[in-house]
Protein backbone atom coordinates (compact mmCIF):
# COMPACT_ATOMS: atom_id res chain seq x y z
CA UNK A 1 0.00 0.00 0.00
CA UNK A 2 1.20 4.08 -0.58
CA UNK A 3 0.74 6.48 1.07
CA UNK A 4 -2.62 7.12 0.45
CA UNK A 5 -4.87 3.89 1.89
CA UNK A 6 -8.48 3.59 1.12
CA UNK A 7 -8.72 7.45 0.17
CA UNK A 8 -7.02 8.03 3.44
CA UNK A 9 -3.46 9.66 4.19
CA UNK A 10 -0.98 6.52 5.55
CA UNK A 11 0.32 9.26 8.57
CA UNK A 12 2.93 6.55 9.73
CA UNK A 13 4.53 6.62 6.28
CA UNK A 14 4.11 10.02 6.03
CA UNK A 15 6.41 10.39 9.12
CA UNK A 16 8.73 8.12 8.50
CA UNK A 17 8.92 10.05 5.17
CA UNK A 18 9.52 13.06 6.94
CA UNK A 19 11.95 11.37 9.36
CA UNK A 20 14.05 10.19 6.38
CA UNK A 21 14.00 13.68 4.78
CA UNK A 22 15.04 15.41 7.76
CA UNK A 23 18.00 12.64 8.01
CA UNK A 24 19.16 13.48 4.31
CA UNK A 25 19.03 17.76 4.93
CA UNK A 26 21.33 16.96 8.41
CA UNK A 27 23.68 14.92 6.49
CA UNK A 28 23.99 17.59 3.91
CA UNK A 29 24.34 20.56 6.49
CA UNK A 30 27.47 18.47 7.62
CA UNK A 31 28.63 17.85 3.95
CA UNK A 32 28.43 21.25 3.40
CA UNK A 33 30.47 22.38 6.30
CA UNK A 34 32.90 20.22 6.20
CA UNK A 35 33.33 21.44 2.97
CA UNK A 36 33.99 24.47 3.51
CA UNK A 37 35.72 24.37 6.65
CA UNK A 38 38.24 22.83 4.21
CA UNK A 39 38.10 23.28 1.05
CA UNK A 40 40.54 26.13 0.02
CA UNK A 41 38.02 27.53 -2.97
CA UNK A 42 35.01 28.14 -0.44
CA UNK A 43 35.80 31.47 0.46
CA UNK A 44 32.86 34.84 1.45
CA UNK A 45 33.01 37.70 -0.51
CA UNK A 46 36.03 39.16 0.95
CA UNK A 47 38.37 36.37 2.76
CA UNK A 48 39.54 39.14 5.67
CA UNK A 49 40.73 42.40 6.24
CA UNK A 50 44.03 43.44 5.73
CA UNK A 51 46.11 46.18 6.90
CA UNK A 52 47.65 48.58 4.53
CA UNK A 53 51.19 47.31 5.13
CA UNK A 54 49.17 43.31 5.02
CA UNK A 55 48.37 44.50 2.06
CA UNK A 56 51.60 45.73 0.43
CA UNK A 57 53.69 42.83 2.12
CA UNK A 58 51.46 40.63 0.01
CA UNK A 59 51.89 42.48 -3.28
CA UNK A 60 55.72 42.37 -2.77
CA UNK A 61 55.66 39.08 -2.11
CA UNK A 62 53.56 37.87 -4.85
CA UNK A 63 55.40 40.19 -7.20
CA UNK A 64 58.72 38.10 -6.47
CA UNK A 65 57.13 35.03 -6.78
CA UNK A 66 57.50 33.77 -3.00
CA UNK A 67 53.91 33.90 -2.37
CA UNK A 68 51.52 30.65 -2.02
CA UNK A 69 49.31 31.58 -5.08
CA UNK A 70 49.16 34.73 -6.99
CA UNK A 71 52.89 35.13 -8.63
CA UNK A 72 51.23 34.53 -12.71
CA UNK A 73 50.65 38.21 -13.00
CA UNK A 74 51.37 40.18 -10.59
CA UNK A 75 55.30 41.11 -11.47
CA UNK A 76 53.74 42.06 -15.62
CA UNK A 77 51.33 44.10 -14.33
CA UNK A 78 52.80 46.24 -11.85
CA UNK A 79 55.99 46.65 -14.35
CA UNK A 80 53.18 47.91 -16.72
CA UNK A 81 51.59 49.95 -14.93
CA UNK A 82 54.81 51.41 -13.94
CA UNK A 83 55.59 52.01 -17.47
CA UNK A 84 52.15 53.67 -17.80
CA UNK A 85 53.17 55.84 -14.98
CA UNK A 86 56.68 57.23 -16.23
CA UNK A 87 56.66 56.26 -20.07
CA UNK A 88 58.84 58.54 -21.66
CA UNK A 89 60.23 60.14 -17.71
CA UNK A 90 60.37 63.20 -16.00
CA UNK A 91 61.74 66.38 -17.02
CA UNK A 92 62.43 69.91 -15.34
CA UNK A 93 60.33 73.25 -17.49
CA UNK A 94 62.00 75.93 -16.89
CA UNK A 95 64.64 78.45 -18.23
CA UNK A 96 67.94 76.58 -18.66
CA UNK A 97 70.00 79.20 -18.10
CA UNK A 98 68.35 80.18 -14.81
CA UNK A 99 70.03 79.39 -11.73
CA UNK A 100 67.17 77.54 -10.40
CA UNK A 101 66.69 75.05 -13.05
CA UNK A 102 70.92 74.48 -12.74
CA UNK A 103 70.68 73.81 -9.06
CA UNK A 104 67.76 71.20 -9.67
CA UNK A 105 69.44 69.58 -12.39
CA UNK A 106 72.46 69.08 -10.25
CA UNK A 107 70.29 68.06 -7.72
CA UNK A 108 68.92 65.12 -9.56
CA UNK A 109 72.00 64.48 -11.01
CA UNK A 110 73.98 63.83 -7.72
CA UNK A 111 71.23 61.59 -6.64
CA UNK A 112 70.85 59.44 -9.43
CA UNK A 113 67.63 60.87 -10.46
CA UNK A 114 67.37 59.26 -13.74
CA UNK A 115 64.61 57.62 -16.15
CA UNK A 116 65.47 54.26 -14.25
CA UNK A 117 65.21 55.76 -11.08
CA UNK A 118 61.30 57.14 -11.35
CA UNK A 119 60.51 53.49 -12.78
CA UNK A 120 61.51 52.30 -9.73
CA UNK A 121 59.92 54.83 -7.77
CA UNK A 122 56.70 53.70 -9.74
CA UNK A 123 57.31 50.52 -9.28
CA UNK A 124 57.19 50.90 -5.19
CA UNK A 125 54.07 52.73 -5.35
CA UNK A 126 52.27 49.76 -7.27
CA UNK A 127 53.22 48.05 -3.71
CA UNK A 128 52.58 50.84 -0.96
CA UNK A 129 50.00 53.74 -2.53
CA UNK A 130 52.27 56.19 -1.69
CA UNK A 131 55.95 57.18 -2.42
CA UNK A 132 57.83 59.49 -0.13
CA UNK A 133 61.15 61.18 -0.45
CA UNK A 134 63.41 62.46 2.38
CA UNK A 135 65.39 65.91 2.20
CA UNK A 136 68.45 65.96 4.10
CA UNK A 137 71.63 68.64 3.90
CA UNK A 138 75.04 66.89 4.73
CA UNK A 139 77.76 68.66 5.85
CA UNK A 140 80.00 70.48 3.33
CA UNK A 141 77.66 69.32 0.15
CA UNK A 142 76.33 72.21 -1.84
CA UNK A 143 73.41 69.87 -3.11
CA UNK A 144 70.67 68.00 -0.61
CA UNK A 145 70.67 64.63 -0.09
CA UNK A 146 67.36 62.91 -1.74
CA UNK A 147 66.24 59.35 0.01
CA UNK A 148 63.44 57.40 -0.88
CA UNK A 149 61.64 55.86 2.53
CA UNK A 150 59.78 53.30 2.30
CA UNK A 151 56.82 52.34 3.92
CA UNK A 152 57.23 48.91 4.16
CA UNK A 153 60.30 49.04 5.67
CA UNK A 154 59.42 51.84 8.33
CA UNK A 155 55.56 52.02 8.47
CA UNK A 156 56.32 55.59 8.73
CA UNK A 157 53.18 57.92 9.05
CA UNK A 158 52.50 61.76 8.43
CA UNK A 159 51.39 63.51 11.30
CA UNK A 160 48.54 66.39 11.15
CA UNK A 161 47.68 69.72 13.20
CA UNK A 162 43.31 69.34 13.88
CA UNK A 163 42.43 69.38 9.87
CA UNK A 164 44.47 66.90 7.21
CA UNK A 165 45.80 69.84 5.59
CA UNK A 166 48.45 70.89 8.45
CA UNK A 167 51.12 68.60 8.05
CA UNK A 168 53.32 68.81 10.80
CA UNK A 169 56.09 66.32 10.42
CA UNK A 170 56.18 62.90 9.89
CA UNK A 171 58.16 60.00 12.19
CA UNK A 172 58.67 56.42 12.46
CA UNK A 173 59.95 53.95 15.37
CA UNK A 174 63.58 53.07 15.03
CA UNK A 175 65.24 50.22 17.33
CA UNK A 176 68.46 51.73 18.95
CA UNK A 177 71.46 50.89 20.09
CA UNK A 178 70.06 49.20 23.93
CA UNK A 179 67.10 47.62 21.84
CA UNK A 180 64.75 50.37 22.60
CA UNK A 181 62.44 51.94 20.37
CA UNK A 182 63.50 55.47 19.18
CA UNK A 183 61.16 58.21 16.93
CA UNK A 184 62.50 59.62 14.40
CA UNK A 185 61.08 62.50 13.18
CA UNK A 186 61.08 64.97 10.24
CA UNK A 187 59.85 68.36 9.54
CA UNK A 188 57.50 69.12 6.97
CA UNK A 189 59.97 71.10 4.85
CA UNK A 190 62.22 67.70 4.98
CA UNK A 191 60.03 65.37 3.20
CA UNK A 192 57.31 65.65 0.29
CA UNK A 193 54.86 62.39 0.38
CA UNK A 194 52.41 61.34 -3.13
CA UNK A 195 49.37 59.31 -1.67
CA UNK A 196 47.31 57.33 -4.74
CA UNK A 197 43.72 56.42 -4.16
CA UNK A 198 43.88 57.31 -0.63
CA UNK A 199 40.65 59.47 0.99
CA UNK A 200 40.84 63.53 0.91
CA UNK A 201 41.06 62.73 5.28
CA UNK A 202 44.30 60.63 5.32
CA UNK A 203 47.95 60.82 4.06
CA UNK A 204 47.57 56.43 3.76
CA UNK A 205 46.64 55.35 0.14
CA UNK A 206 45.93 52.25 -1.39
CA UNK A 207 47.43 50.02 -3.65
CA UNK A 208 45.94 49.99 -6.95
CA UNK A 209 46.04 45.79 -6.75
CA UNK A 210 45.00 46.10 -3.39
CA UNK A 211 41.24 44.74 -4.40
CA UNK A 212 42.59 42.25 -7.27
CA UNK A 213 44.55 39.77 -4.69
CA UNK A 214 41.60 37.23 -4.31
CA UNK A 215 41.78 36.71 -8.59
CA UNK A 216 45.45 37.04 -8.62
CA UNK A 217 45.74 34.03 -6.04
CA UNK A 218 42.71 32.72 -7.88
CA UNK A 219 44.35 32.24 -11.64
CA UNK A 220 46.77 30.40 -9.71
CA UNK A 221 44.27 27.61 -8.21
CA UNK A 222 42.81 27.27 -11.61
CA UNK A 223 45.93 26.34 -13.11
CA UNK A 224 46.37 24.13 -10.46
CA UNK A 225 43.03 22.23 -10.74
CA UNK A 226 43.33 22.44 -14.13
CA UNK A 227 46.73 20.50 -14.50
CA UNK A 228 45.39 18.04 -11.37
CA UNK A 229 42.52 17.24 -13.63
CA UNK A 230 44.76 17.05 -17.08
CA UNK A 231 47.31 14.86 -15.24
CA UNK A 232 44.27 12.67 -13.55
CA UNK A 233 42.57 11.80 -16.68
CA UNK A 234 45.68 11.91 -18.48
CA UNK A 235 46.12 8.40 -17.78
CA UNK A 236 43.63 6.13 -18.79
CA UNK A 237 41.09 4.73 -16.13
CA UNK A 238 39.86 1.21 -16.57
CA UNK A 239 36.11 1.13 -15.46
CA UNK A 240 34.08 -1.87 -15.29
CA UNK A 241 30.55 -1.73 -15.67
CA UNK A 242 29.58 -5.23 -13.21
CA UNK A 243 26.26 -7.00 -12.32
CA UNK A 244 26.98 -7.62 -8.43
CA UNK A 245 29.76 -7.72 -6.00
CA UNK A 246 30.94 -10.92 -6.51
CA UNK A 247 32.03 -9.64 -10.38
CA UNK A 248 33.57 -6.55 -8.82
CA UNK A 249 35.59 -8.65 -6.31
CA UNK A 250 36.65 -11.28 -8.97
CA UNK A 251 37.60 -8.47 -11.30
CA UNK A 252 39.46 -6.04 -8.71
CA UNK A 253 41.14 -9.63 -7.64
CA UNK A 254 42.63 -10.13 -11.86
CA UNK A 255 43.97 -6.62 -12.11
CA UNK A 256 45.86 -7.06 -9.12
CA UNK A 257 47.19 -10.26 -9.48
CA UNK A 258 48.53 -9.11 -13.19
CA UNK A 259 50.09 -5.93 -12.52
CA UNK A 260 47.70 -4.01 -14.88
CA UNK A 261 49.79 -1.49 -16.56
CA UNK A 262 48.29 1.36 -19.37
CA UNK A 263 49.07 -0.55 -22.29
CA UNK A 264 48.63 -3.77 -21.53
CA UNK A 265 45.79 -5.46 -22.98
CA UNK A 266 42.43 -6.14 -21.14
CA UNK A 267 39.78 -8.62 -21.75
CA UNK A 268 36.65 -9.20 -19.43
CA UNK A 269 33.12 -9.81 -19.34
CA UNK A 270 31.25 -7.19 -18.17
CA UNK A 271 31.27 -3.58 -20.06
CA UNK A 272 34.93 -1.68 -20.22
CA UNK A 273 35.11 1.88 -20.75
CA UNK A 274 37.49 4.15 -20.31
CA UNK A 275 36.67 7.34 -18.19
CA UNK A 276 38.20 10.68 -18.57
CA UNK A 277 37.09 14.43 -18.33
CA UNK A 278 34.24 15.78 -20.15
CA UNK A 279 34.25 18.46 -22.52
CA UNK A 280 32.13 20.95 -20.57
CA UNK A 281 34.48 19.98 -17.75
CA UNK A 282 37.74 21.55 -19.87
CA UNK A 283 35.49 24.27 -20.91
CA UNK A 284 34.24 25.50 -17.48
CA UNK A 285 38.50 25.38 -16.29
CA UNK A 286 38.97 28.27 -19.56
CA UNK A 287 35.62 30.35 -19.12
CA UNK A 288 36.45 30.36 -15.31
CA UNK A 289 40.45 31.82 -16.50
CA UNK A 290 39.25 33.70 -19.02
CA UNK A 291 36.72 35.45 -16.60
CA UNK A 292 39.51 36.00 -13.98
CA UNK A 293 41.58 37.68 -16.48
CA UNK A 294 39.16 40.13 -17.37
CA UNK A 295 38.02 41.23 -14.01
CA UNK A 296 42.11 41.70 -12.96
CA UNK A 297 42.17 43.85 -16.50
CA UNK A 298 39.65 45.80 -15.37
CA UNK A 299 40.47 46.39 -12.30
CA UNK A 300 43.90 47.26 -12.75
CA UNK A 301 43.37 49.16 -15.85
CA UNK A 302 45.88 47.23 -17.99
CA UNK A 303 44.39 45.67 -21.34
CA UNK A 304 43.72 42.38 -21.35
CA UNK A 305 45.53 42.10 -24.97
CA UNK A 306 48.52 43.35 -22.80
CA UNK A 307 48.13 40.57 -20.87
CA UNK A 308 48.77 37.59 -23.41
CA UNK A 309 45.38 37.88 -24.93
CA UNK A 310 45.14 39.72 -27.81
CA UNK A 311 42.31 37.57 -29.70
CA UNK A 312 39.95 40.04 -27.12
CA UNK A 313 40.55 42.99 -29.45
CA UNK A 314 38.18 41.93 -32.38
CA UNK A 315 39.84 45.05 -34.66
CA UNK A 316 41.91 48.26 -34.22
CA UNK A 317 38.78 50.85 -32.86
CA UNK A 318 38.19 48.04 -29.98
CA UNK A 319 41.92 48.06 -29.17
CA UNK A 320 41.74 51.77 -29.11
CA UNK A 321 38.95 52.07 -26.87
CA UNK A 322 40.75 49.74 -24.24
CA UNK A 323 43.38 51.95 -24.59
CA UNK A 324 41.51 55.27 -23.76
CA UNK A 325 40.53 54.26 -19.98
CA UNK A 326 43.99 53.32 -19.68
CA UNK A 327 45.06 56.52 -20.68
CA UNK A 328 43.23 58.95 -18.53
CA UNK A 329 43.58 56.94 -15.18
CA UNK A 330 47.04 57.68 -15.99
CA UNK A 331 46.62 60.98 -16.90
CA UNK A 332 45.13 61.33 -13.26
CA UNK A 333 47.83 59.19 -11.79
CA UNK A 334 50.55 61.51 -13.53
CA UNK A 335 49.03 64.69 -11.84
CA UNK A 336 49.74 63.18 -8.41
CA UNK A 337 53.61 62.76 -9.47
CA UNK A 338 53.77 66.04 -10.94
CA UNK A 339 52.30 67.59 -7.96
CA UNK A 340 54.32 65.95 -4.90
CA UNK A 341 57.60 66.50 -7.00
CA UNK A 342 56.55 70.46 -7.72
CA UNK A 343 56.47 70.23 -3.74
CA UNK A 344 59.86 68.41 -3.76
CA UNK A 345 61.73 70.86 -5.92
CA UNK A 346 59.82 73.77 -3.84
CA UNK A 347 61.21 72.30 -0.71
CA UNK A 348 64.87 71.73 -1.88
CA UNK A 349 64.83 75.46 -3.48
CA UNK A 350 63.83 77.08 -0.16
CA UNK A 351 66.42 75.42 1.51
CA UNK A 352 69.27 75.99 -0.83
CA UNK A 353 68.09 79.81 -0.03
CA UNK A 354 68.48 79.34 3.86
CA UNK A 355 72.34 77.82 2.95
CA UNK A 356 73.58 79.84 0.35
CA UNK A 357 73.60 83.70 -0.80
CA UNK A 358 71.43 83.14 -3.90
CA UNK A 359 67.60 84.01 -3.33
CA UNK A 360 66.27 81.31 -5.49
CA UNK A 361 62.71 81.66 -6.80
CA UNK A 362 61.25 78.57 -5.82
CA UNK A 363 58.28 79.22 -8.34
CA UNK A 364 60.68 79.53 -11.42
CA UNK A 365 60.91 75.82 -12.52
CA UNK A 366 58.14 73.10 -12.42
CA UNK A 367 58.03 69.38 -13.64
CA UNK A 368 56.39 67.38 -16.66
CA UNK A 369 55.85 63.92 -17.20
CA UNK A 370 55.88 63.25 -21.24
CA UNK A 371 53.55 60.63 -22.76
CA UNK A 372 52.77 59.57 -26.26
CA UNK A 373 49.30 57.78 -26.73
CA UNK A 374 47.19 57.27 -30.12
CA UNK A 375 44.39 60.65 -28.61
CA UNK A 376 47.90 62.69 -28.34
CA UNK A 377 48.31 61.70 -32.04
CA UNK A 378 45.14 62.10 -32.97
CA UNK A 379 45.23 65.47 -31.30
CA UNK A 380 48.45 66.77 -33.31
CA UNK A 381 47.04 65.74 -36.36
CA UNK A 382 43.78 66.97 -36.41
CA UNK A 383 43.91 70.34 -34.05
CA UNK A 384 47.35 71.54 -33.77
CA UNK A 385 48.64 70.79 -36.55
CA UNK A 386 46.64 72.94 -38.96
CA UNK A 387 46.39 75.64 -36.13
CA UNK A 388 50.21 75.77 -36.47
CA UNK A 389 50.26 76.34 -40.46
CA UNK A 390 47.86 78.52 -40.34
CA UNK A 391 49.85 80.64 -37.82
CA UNK A 392 47.19 80.25 -34.94
CA UNK A 393 49.89 79.24 -32.48
CA UNK A 394 53.37 79.68 -32.37
CA UNK A 395 56.58 77.15 -33.19
CA UNK A 396 57.33 76.83 -29.66
CA UNK A 397 53.90 75.84 -28.82
CA UNK A 398 53.90 73.51 -31.18
CA UNK A 399 56.64 71.74 -30.65
CA UNK A 400 55.90 71.22 -26.89
CA UNK A 401 53.51 69.14 -28.23
CA UNK A 402 55.45 66.66 -29.54
CA UNK A 403 57.08 63.95 -27.47
CA UNK A 404 59.94 63.18 -29.49
CA UNK A 405 61.11 66.58 -28.65
CA UNK A 406 63.11 67.36 -25.30
CA UNK A 407 64.44 70.12 -25.30
CA UNK A 408 62.32 73.01 -27.14
CA UNK A 409 64.89 75.91 -27.14
CA UNK A 410 67.09 73.81 -28.38
CA UNK A 411 64.93 72.32 -30.83
CA UNK A 412 64.38 75.91 -32.46
CA UNK A 413 68.12 76.72 -32.46
CA UNK A 414 68.57 73.59 -34.65
CA UNK A 415 65.89 74.60 -37.06
CA UNK A 416 67.08 77.96 -37.47
CA UNK A 417 70.66 76.70 -38.10
CA UNK A 418 69.16 73.96 -40.44
CA UNK A 419 66.74 76.25 -42.25
CA UNK A 420 70.65 79.16 -42.27
CA UNK A 421 72.53 76.36 -43.58
CA UNK A 422 69.78 76.07 -46.82
CA UNK A 423 69.70 79.24 -47.66
CA UNK A 424 73.45 79.68 -48.02
CA UNK A 425 73.77 76.61 -49.81
CA UNK A 426 70.89 78.15 -52.55
CA UNK A 427 72.83 80.87 -52.17
CA UNK A 428 75.52 79.62 -53.36
CA UNK A 429 73.69 77.74 -55.98
CA UNK A 430 72.30 80.94 -57.15
CA UNK A 431 75.54 82.47 -57.88
CA UNK A 432 77.58 79.68 -59.11
CA UNK A 433 74.55 79.96 -62.25
CA UNK A 434 75.56 83.44 -62.86
CA UNK A 435 78.82 82.93 -63.13
CA UNK A 436 78.44 80.59 -66.02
Amino acid sequence: MGLFDYGFINRKKVAALNARIEELVQGQDILRRTYFANDSTAYTANDHELTHYEKTEKLIKMYFGIAQYGNQYTQRIVDLRAAFAFAQGLYLDGDKKSKEYAYLSETYKANGMTQGYFQRLAKEKEFEGQTCILISWPTGSDYPKLRYLSYYDSKYQVTTGDYYDEVTGLEYEVKGKDGKKDIVTYEPNEFAVMVFNGRMTTWEGVPNLAGLTRELENLDKILIDWRASNNLFGRPTPYFRCTDQTEVAAITSKLAASNWKVGNALAATPVLSFEGPTQVSAQNFEMELITVLKIISGGSGVPIMYLGFPEFNSNRSTAEQQQEPVDLIGDQEREIWIGGFNELNKKILEGATKRTAYNYDNKAVTVGIKTFNQGQLAAIQNIYLPLFLAGKISQRTFLKMLPAVGDVEEEIKSIEAEQAARIEANAAKLAASFVQ
